[in-house]
C-alpha cells in the first residue's frame, strides 16, 4: 500500500534585507523543524515527534529562478507501541525514514508566479525494518504551481506521480498576514487537497485493487487551517505554528493504528537561516505548516 509521502506545506516568508539584492544573488537556505508528528497531505505518517531539516540552493538565472533542495524526516524516538503510526516501523530512535529531493524553475508573469518542478521521494529503511515505507515506495512526482500576488495570496498546484501511482493530486491554498502589534504578523493559512487518480480503487468488497495509492478514494482529501507567528531571534528566523486538520478521506482521519478522528491537531516550530553566496547574510523568517512544500 502506497501511503502519502510528504507533508504539503503552506510557507509564508518574511525576508530581512533588500529584495533586489536577494533576487540578484544566489542564496543557500536552511531550516530545522520540530513537530508533534509528520503529516503529508492530511495523512498522519508518524504520530509522534519528528525532526525535519531542509536545505535549498536558490539561483537567479535571467528572468527565472532555479531551486534545488533536499528535505528529510527523522523520527526522534523508537515508535514501536502497538498504536503508533511510524514511517520507520519503530526500528530505531533518530531514524531517517524519508529523504525528498526537489528541483524547480519559477518565474514571474504579471501578478502570478509560475513554478514547475519535480520531487523525488526516497525511503532508506530496508523492508525488514519498515514493511511499508521502504525502497519499494520510492517514486517521482512532477508538478506545476501558480501563486497570485492579490489579496489572500491564492495558490493552486497540480502534482502527478509519474512512477508508481500515475495519478494526480490538486491543492489550493490561501494566506493572510494579520498584524498583531509592532512589526509582527500572525500568518494564517488554509490548504485543501483533492485526489484525482491517487485512490485505492476499492472493489465491491472494499479491498484495494491498486498496487500503489495515497488515498482510499478520490475527491476532497483534507482541509488544513494553520496559524504561525514568524519572529527573528538572534539573527535567525523562528516560527512556531499550530494546525487544525479536517480529514475527509478515511485515511486522513487516522491518528493511531486503532483510532480515527474527523478533526486532528498538530504543532511545532521551525528555525531558519539564509546565506547569500557573496558572503553577505540574508535572514528569513519562514512559517511552515512543508513543501514544500508548499512541499515542494
Amino acid at each position: 500500500m502506497r501511503l502519502p509521502v510528504r507533508l504539503s506545506v503552506l510557507a509564508i516568508g518574511l525576508a530581512v534585507g533588500s529584495g533586489a539584492d536577494l533576487a540578484a544573488q544566489a542564496e543557500l537556505r536552511a531550516s530545522l523543524g520540530s513537530f508533534s508528528g509528520y503529516l503529508f497531505r492530511g495523512l498522519t505518517l508518524t504520530s509522534r515527534p519528528v525532526v525535519q531539516p531542509t536545505a535549498t540552493l536558490v539561483v537567479p538565472a535571467g528572468r527565472v529562478t532555479l531551486s534545488l533542495g533536499g528535505w528529510a524526516n527523522v523520527e526522534a524516538g523508537r515508535y514501536n507501541a502497538p498504536t503508533d503510526l511510524s514511517e520507520g516501523g519503530g526500528g530505531a530512535a533518530m531514524d531517517l525514514t524519508e529523504f525528498d529531493w526537489t528541483a524547480e524553475v519559477a518565474g514571474q508573469l504579471g501578478k502570478a508566479t509560475v513554478a514547475v518542478g519535480s520531487i523525488g521521494y526516497l525511503f532508506p529503511n530496508p523492508s525488514a525494518v519498515s514493511p511499508v515505507f521502504n525502497s519499494t515506495l520510492n517514486t517521482v512526482e512532477i508538478y506545476s504551481r501558480v501563486s497570485l500576488a492579490v489579496p489572500l495570496a491564492p495558490s493552486f498546484g497540480l502534482y502527478y506521480d509519474v512512477s508508481k501511482i500515475k495519478g494526480a493530486y490538486f491543492e489550493g491554498a490561501v494566506a493572510h498576514a494579520l498584524p498583531v502589534g509592532g512589526d509582527k504578523s500572525l500568518a494564517l493559512g488554509l490548504v485543501a487537497g483533492w485526489s484525482a487518480g491517487q485512490d485505492a480503487a476499492l472493489d465491491g468488497q472494499g479491498a484495494p485493487t491498486a498496487a500503489f495509492y495515497t488515498f482510499q478514494r478520490n475527491g476532497l482529501s483534507h482541509v488544513d487551517v494553520s496559524a504561525a507567528l514568524p519572529l527573528t531571534v538572534a539573527g535567525l528566523g523562528v516560527a512556531p505554528a499550530v494546525h487544525v486538520v479536517y480529514g475527509s478521506d478515511p485515511f486522513a482521519k487516522l491518528v493511531a493504528t486503532n483510532r480515527s478522528r474527523d478533526v486532528k491537531f498538530w504543532f511545532g516550530g521551525t528555525i531558519s537561516w539564509a546565506q547569500r553566496l557573496t558572503g553577505r547574510t540574508g535572514r528569513q523568517v519562514v512559517a511552515e505548516a512543508k513543501d514544500p512544500e508548499t512541499k515542494p
